[in-house]
């Protein structure tokens, strides 16, 4: 978890005060099955939040892989 408090401009000329804590969480996991088949899959979630100098909406993401 990540939280500042600092004021940057924006692009209107005005300024934005970034204080709005951003947290990430992430999950990845790998199964192995017969046959040298494995299953990859993975999932990222992010809520509102300031991050650097930019407000992040909220994102999240999920995928799947299959290999050999």
């Amino acid at each position: 978890m990540l939280f500042q408090n600092y004021k940057a401009p924006t692009a209107a000329g005005t300024t934005i005060t970034l204080d709005r804590p951003y947290l990430h969480l992430g999950w990845d996991n790998t199964i192995e099955l017969p046959k040298g088949w494995r299953i990859n899959a993975g999932m990222r979630f992010s809520p509102k939040g300031d991050v650097g100098n930019f407000r992040l909406l909220k994102s999240h993401e999920v995928s799947w892989l299959w290999c050999r």
